[in-house]
């Protein structure tokens, strides 16, 4: 029997009314909807602040459909808890409304027995689960759950919260006085309310091993007849908002993993667990079996082995730390569970992942910034699209063992690109994500490894992603869109708080989430030094994971240094998880043995080892460090065991053992060395660097050995000593790096950095500009002038470093820090830029820091930035500049600032329908909503007095109404539109308005007199700037007040529909046509479009459903939004007249190619659509994947569904192009269904027809451009079929040649039929037509006949290459020698030279495969220029091709080709670029089987040799 197994970060809410499940909602973040396959429609968000994630359903009334829907839900969510959250009927007196009811017992009170004449009752009970219980009257009694309701008046009566049975049935109970409402008084006069839910949901979660189910009402009638009256003073939405507030606090404190534990069955899996909301489709599990046999780098078995891998280190990576040893049975420290913080960076890796042309994204940041941490999340949001199958891979596999072991690194490349690329075949965009791929940027050898993984994995059309630390990322040449990865800023910063304080010590005080915020902001907002642990993702981890250890809130004094130092007292030298539990043995100091195992890795070169070799080194007298480590091998795996129980070691992917950090390794490899040989360490490192320039390996670990001995008396003056030697030295960037960062964080040692810093290269001085003040107790005024002189360099981004580091200074002396900004001229030198550089984004940041000092010189700093950036056209910029000035309004702005702003972008010209309009405009309206609340105080108080005359409901008001100041400049703003709709200021007041109406309470005058005035616009198009996404879309995706009553206003205004698209003739009809687009806006939520029809009213037969002028366009997000009529008519769409069937097409195949929310049903229905009304567009669209009619592109596995429903229904496919392309139809009609065969067949939906039949048919055609579709259509087939490659060569033969056999120009009226004969034969010979001289020859004719192009000619890489298989590399070198020579001759251009270049490159791969030295250097001899012996005739490959010849014979075939190339660089022939590209090449190949060796660090030795300026 298979047991049940929930999810340890999921939950489900459900709801039976509309008003329940708003109220729920209004809690949620980023609610998104999943459709059940049964038809239920879920919306899945986030619960803010805790690790949970929670599905929304809304039910319907009844105890049946309640008990169905709740176990469809069980079974999709796999929840820990579930809860139904709704309003009720009180049966107690002392039950007030609005009160809250959370069940301890439901009673299903219709079972009984009738006998003689009476009802015995049978009723059915189910008890709530004790920790709900507990949790219930703990959040009661604290009554914090009050601070989630947002609409409770200030000193307002708290409701009162009644933990007591309730009565479920199928009854609506409104009398006081009637035969059940007397039998619940008799048999169930402990019940408190009454409702018709509870039952359901509870007998379907004890159904489920007991799931935990949490029943909460809200009290919104008295069940005694007046259930009517109190509905209508609005108390069931005031019940509704009080019980999901209450059902929250207490499932916030559910702790995660609260579902019932079951002990694994035989069926039960004990591996990772599945994704807690499966959005799309996973792997399929491998079959034990299908290993046998099968290479490892084949495609499944290579798939399989790097799916599982990748599985297991995405597990790693989420836990990011131990359990607790003491007993504690809540979920482990996982970023699923609440602590990942999503990065601002990852929105612009997707995008550049699904770019058109995708390039690899390198991703660099410093050690600690969360580099693995944003690959885990990026491999979470990229499982969310579907499409995408993506491989974690850890670097460290790719190493190479060391000498002595197998040459096979634990994880070879082949079997990663072979892996990757089989995923295509399952319609998936491959994705590989490598973690610390600098890691293989210490030797040459692993970097020509890591570059060539590169190459490869593009060529293969695989997505990738790689992260490396800034230093070793300089190593990888161009090819990368480089992205950098900071520390967390002041935005993410809170959030990260918030989730590690809920985790980590959610009992600690303070245990407000705003407080706790505080108490690390405020010291972070001063610039101490705990700024930089806050903003290290590992340090505040650290930080907390410490603080829980003392069960407290974390301090605030600490720094990055003694945050490390802690770990070690913590987790090595004792283990302080222990400190609950005062009976347990004293933990064993591990000190000693964990600073071996570092020193280990180190001299192995690595981060991780088997667990087998690490005890064999410790333990062997020639592995482990000197003097001989004295342990048994039995001692040393227990040691492993408990460095791994206590988090500070992990198991990786491939069972090898690594600290849980790289700069934890590097610390405690310092420790180590420190141990092991004392100050001798710092020169020995010292050395070793100065032989060894680019070993970043060793570098990182001096950096941490220096540190660590700098804070210690006993080093400080062999620190002093080796920091003034490392200065010294001439070549090495890195020791100059270390003795900065290190002379930055340790000022006491007193190494003078001026000197230094004055010749030091920019990254050198960029380092220091950031670490120098982070220094605890940092001397402002003595680091100023240092920070001066880096800014009168004048580099850009050093600028940037030296202002945000004035930020920094900024909140520990604002005076000082705002006089350099005044004497330096910030602001004077980036606005005196000819272009936008670095450090315009931080400046205005700082004028806001040091606007107390002088708040006249700030504002016109940022009013010269604005200007600047508008000047510029930096809209970007300026609308960064408006944004920040705005929140801070109320100590920076004032109505006339105000209207200098407007009046700046009233000059500015702007496209209308720009991106930079929308910017401007949003922009603009924060500072306008930001001046009208702080400065006029508008729009009020929610009710003005009863004589005023201003009053909106005041009977003699008249024109006074209008005086009000919030309604005059609305006037103003709606006057501009009127004038033009597209008036940036217009459209600013309308968004500023919308903005402040979110902010408004029920029943604010406020909300009705606007929408007033802005439903009573005149003009053509002054209504339609309502449907800014930022103005009506905007309000309606809010919670708020004012979106319920807009729902009402637009449900009035579509009664006015049916209504033309574009020619509306009533302005009734013209507000029918914006509240129509309105609500098709992409932003508007679905369950919101579902509200304005419901109130509508629209009847369920009424034609306007499927009409072009009614509802059309509107069915699909109201079938999302659940709207049974919309359900059912989308469904029925096939029966529909053709116009209907067209709209509801277009918004299908939008939803599909958009990513939006659709299902294989939807798939099936547009195709079913576009087979009936004979789309051929449509269809090829469809069948391509490529984008048409103003849609985007298929991702793939929508593409793959798609081409599923397309083979299901080949049969009709087939009819349908038979039909369009009978004779009498139009040319057009033809075309396009020629078009669509030749796509379906090129995809595999339709088989390939014979030749024989299907060419008599070329004379039934009359123009030219369908002859060249039936033409190509011809070419692929053929392309598909080698058998009927004769048919088609005579037949096309006979299009192409003239009677003498030759190709004639192609100039004359049968030009276009020639010319698609010619490329059809051209595409048929070069995939399927004999490889015999005069078959290669006539291919080339073909190729270069007048006129050509780059990507005609780019087809004969595919012959090269099947020449080289068939027949070796001569041939097909000799080939590719005519090819590019035609190529030459032809002059196709720059562009065209680069595309072919490229394009060839398999074709050369090929080569450099099969290949001989003869045959290579048949190719050099064209890398030479003619010499006096030479034959005038022979070409010399131009640069592009040469470059590519190199890099295929390095990557390929190094040995063979070595000694050639060598002699090429000193050829007097070779030109000086190829020259230099084959020398950049060599000296990257040219160590390759020397790697480091730094087994002397074992013995205490020194370096092997020593460097001049770090010798003792």
């Amino acid at each position: 029997m298979e047991s049940t197994g929930h999810h340890s970060h999921s939950l489900v809410v459900l709801t039976a009314l509309d008003v329940e499940y708003e109220a729920v909602r209004a809690h949620l973040v980023d609610p998104r909807p999943r459709l059940h396959p049964a038809g239920t429609l879920f919306e899945v968000g986030r619960l803010d602040g805790t690790p949970w994630r929670v599905a929304l359903a809304e039910l319907g009334d009844g105890n049946q459909g309640a008990a169905v829907l709740t176990e469809r839900a069980i079974t999709m969510f796999r929840p820990c808890a579930v809860a139904f959250v709704g309003v009720a009927g009180a049966l107690k007196g002392d039950i007030q409304l609005g009160d809250v009811v959370m069940a301890t017992h439901v009673y299903a009170y219709h079972g009984g027995k009738d006998e003689d004449g009476e009802l015995h009752s049978r009723p059915r009970v189910w008890p709530v689960r004790q920790e709900l219980d507990q949790l219930a009257r703990m959040a009661r009694r604290s009554g914090t759950w009050t601070e989630l309701l947002r609409d409770r008046p200030p000193g307002g009566s708290r409701p009162t919260v009644h933990l007591k049975p309730v009565a479920a049935g199928e009854v609506v109970l409104n009398s006081a006085d009637s035969p059940l409402r007397r039998q619940l008084r008799r048999n169930y006069q402990d019940a408190a309310a009454i409702e018709m839910e509870g039952a359901g949901v509870a007998q379907a979660a004890h159904l489920n091993a007991a799931l935990p189910a949490l029943i909460v009402r809200g009290v919104s009638d008295r069940a005694d007849g007046k259930k009517y009256d109190a509905d209508a003073e609005g108390w069931q939405s005031r019940a509704a908002r009080h019980a999901a507030a209450f059902a929250f606090s207490v499932l916030r404190e559910l702790p995660p993993g609260g579902g019932p534990a079951t002990a694994p069955g035989p069926g039960t899996p004990t591996g990772p667990a599945d994704a807690p909301f499966p959005e799309g489709p996973t792997a399929p599990v491998p079959h034990p079996f299908q290993d046998a046999g099968t290479p490892p780098d084949t495609g499944p078995a290579a798939h399989r082995q790097l799916l599982r891998w990748a599985r297991r280190f995405a597990d790693d990576l989420d836990l990011v730390d131990s359990p607790r040893p003491d007993g504690d049975t809540g979920s482990p420290p996982q970023l699923s569970g609440g602590l990942y913080v999503r990065r601002a960076i990852q929105d612009r890796v997707v995008e550049a992942l699904y770019d058109d042309d995708p390039k690899a994204v390198l991703v660099t940041g410093d050690a600690g910034n969360g580099k693995s941490s944003l690959l885990w999340g990026l491999a979470r949001d990229l499982t969310v699209l579907e499409d995408a199958e993506v491989f974690l891979v850890n670097a460290a596999w790719l190493l190479r063992p060391l000498s002595g072991a197998s040459a096979t690194p634990m994880l070879t490349p082949a079997t990663v690109v072979s892996g990757a690329t089989h995923a295509r075949t399952r319609g998936r965009t491959p994705v590989v994500l490598l973690d610390t791929a600098d890691l293989l940027l210490h030797d040459d050898h692993h970097e020509m490894t890591l570059l060539d993984l590169c190459e490869d994995l593009a060529a293969a059309g695989v997505r990738l992603v790689l992260t490396s630390r800034p230093e070793e990322a300089n190593r990888l040449r161009t090819g990368f869109l480089r992205m950098s990865l900071g520390p967390y800023d002041d935005g993410e910063i809170p959030h990260a708080i918030r989730g590690h304080a809920a985790f980590y010590c959610p009992d600690a005080v303070p245990r407000d989430d705003g407080a706790r915020v505080r108490r690390l902001m405020e010291p972070v907002a001063r610039g101490l030094p705990v700024r930089e642990v806050c903003r290290s993702p590992l340090q505040l981890r650290l930080l907390f994971e410490l603080a829980r250890d003392d069960g407290a809130f974390p301090s605030a004094e600490i720094d990055a240094t003694g945050l490390y130092r802690r770990y070690w007292d913590h987790r090595v030298v004792t283990d302080r998880r222990h400190h609950g539990n005062r009976g347990a043995t004293a933990p064993e100091d591990l000190s000693s043995i964990t600073g071996a195992i570092a020193v280990v890795l180190m001299s192995a070169g690595r981060t991780e080892l088997s667990r087998e070799d690490l005890v064999e080194r410790l333990t062997s007298p020639h592995g482990g460090p000197r003097p001989a480590w004295p342990y048994e091998p039995a001692r040393v795996r227990s040691s492993l065991d408990l460095l791994i129980d206590r988090g500070v070691l992990g198991r990786g992917a491939s069972d090898g053992i690594h600290f849980f950090h790289q700069t934890m390794f590097e610390y405690a490899a310092a420790r180590g060395l420190l141990h092991l040989t004392g100050a001798r360490a710092l020169l020995s490192l010292c050395e070793w660097i100065g032989s060894h320039p680019r070993d970043f390996f060793v570098g990182a670990i001096l950096e941490q050995l220096l540190m660590l001995a700098a804070g210690s008396e006993r080093y400080r003056d062999p620190v002093r000593d080796t920091l003034i030697r490392m200065a010294a030295h001439e070549d090495a960037v890195i020791l100059h790096t270390v003795a900065v960062a290190v002379a930055a964080r340790n000022p006491a040692v007193g190494v003078p950095v001026e000197p230094l810093l004055a010749t030091a290269p920019h990254g050198v001085a960029r380092r220091y500009a950031v670490l120098a003040p982070t220094v605890r107790d940092t001397d402002v005024d003595a680091l100023l002038p240092r920070l001066h002189g880096l800014w009168e360099r004048k580099e850009p981004s050093l600028e940037e470093a030296v202002l945000e580091a004035l930020e920094r200074l900024a909140a520990q002396n604002s005076l000082a820090v705002h006089a350099a900004l005044a004497d330096w001229g910030c602001v004077r030198e980036l606005t005196g830029r000819r272009t936008a550089g670095a450090g315009l984004d931080v400046l205005p940041r700082l004028l806001v820091l040091t606007s107390h000092v002088d708040v006249t010189s700030a504002r016109t700093g940022l009013m010269e930035m604005l200007d600047f950036a508008l000047a510029r056209g930096l809209s970007e910029l300026a609308s960064g500049v408006m944004t920040l000035w705005a929140r801070h309004w109320e100590t920076l702005g004032s109505a006339e600032w105000a209207t200098a702003v407007q009046e700046r972008l009233r000059r500015v010209r702007l496209a209308r329908k720009s991106y930079d309009v929308e910017l401007f405009q949003t922009a603009l309206a924060r500072v306008v909503a930001a001046s009208w609340t702080h400065d006029h105080g508008l729009p009020g108080d929610n009710r003005l007095p009863a004589d005023d005359p201003d009053r909106p409901d005041n009977p003699d008001g008249g024109q006074a109404t209008a005086s009000h100041p919030w309604l005059r400049r609305l006037d103003t703003a709606v006057a501009l539109l009127e004038a033009d709709d597209h008036d940036t200021a217009g459209n600013a007041g309308l968004i500023a308005a919308t903005a402040i109406l979110t902010t408004l309470p029920r029943g604010h005058w406020a909300i009705e007199a606007t929408l007033d005035r802005c439903l009573a616009m005149a003009g053509p198009g002054a209504p339609h700037a309502l449907q800014h996404r930022m103005v009506f879309p905007l309000l309606l995706s809010a919670d708020c007040a004012a979106a319920e009553r807009l729902v009402h206003r637009l449900a009035a205004m579509l009664k006015a529909l049916p209504c033309p698209e574009n020619q509306p003739v009533t302005p009734s009809q013209r507000l029918a046509l914006v509240a129509r687009r309105v609500l098709a806006h992409r932003d508007v939520p679905p369950h919101r479009v579902r509200q304005v029809l419901e109130h509508a009213g629209w009847d369920a037969d009424s034609e306007l459903w499927l009409s072009r002028d009614g509802l059309a366009t509107l069915l699909l997000p109201a079938a999302l939004g659940g709207h049974p009529t919309a359900v059912s008519r989308i469904e029925k769409a096939t029966t529909a007249p053709a116009a209907a069937r067209s709209l509801v097409r277009q918004s299908l195949h939008r939803a599909v190619t958009d990513a939006g929310p659709h299902t294989e049903r939807h798939i099936g229905l547009l195709v079913n659509l576009a087979l009936m009304d004979a789309d051929t567009v449509l269809l090829e669209a469809l069948t391509t994947g490529r984008a048409k009619k103003g849609t985007g592109p298929l991702l793939p596995l929508a593409h793959e569904r798609v081409l599923a429903a397309l083979r299901a229904s080949a049969p009709a496919l087939t009819g349908l192009i038979a039909d369009e392309i009978a004779e009498g139809n139009s040319g057009k009609r033809q075309r396009q269904a020629l078009t669509l065969w030749e796509c379906s067949v090129a995809t595999g939906v339709l088989p390939a027809p014979g030749l024989t039949e299907l060419l008599p048919r070329y004379a039934t055609f009359s123009d030219q451009k369908t002859r060249a579709a039936f033409l190509g259509l011809v070419g692929t087939i053929t392309a598909r079929e080698p058998t009927q490659y004769t048919t088609a060569h005579t037949f096309l033969s006979e299009l192409v040649f003239d009677a003498a056999g030759d190709i004639p120009l192609l100039d004359d009226a049968s030009a276009a039929t020639r010319n698609a004969a010619r490329k059809a034969l051209l595409h048929a010979a070069c995939e399927s037509g004999p490889l015999t001289p005069t078959a290669l020859t006539t291919a080339l004719d073909l190729a270069f006949a007048p006129p050509t192009d780059a990507g005609l000619i780019s087809g004969l890489g595919q012959l090269v290459r099947r020449l080289s298989a068939a027949h070796g590399a001569g041939p097909a070198a000799e080939l590719l020698i005519r090819v590019i020579c035609a190529a030459v001759a032809a002059q196709q251009g720059r562009a065209a030279e680069n595309h072919l270049a490229k394009s060839l490159r398999g074709a050369m791969d090929s080569i450099f495969d099969h290949g001989s030295p003869a045959v290579y250097r048949r190719l050099w001899e064209h890398l030479k220029e003619r010499g006096p012996e030479d034959d005038a005739d022979r070409v010399v490959f131009p640069e592009r091709y040469a470059l590519g010849l190199v890099s295929c014979a390095i990557r390929r075939s190094y040995a063979t080709t070595r000694q050639d190339l060598e002699a090429l660089v000193a050829h007097p022939r070779v030109p000086r670029a190829t020259k230099m590209w084959i020398g950049d090449q060599l000296s990257a190949r040219s160590r390759e089987h020397t790697e480091h060796d730094l087994s002397w660090v074992l013995g205490g030795q020194t370096a092997w040799r020593p460097v001049a300026g770090c010798s003792r």
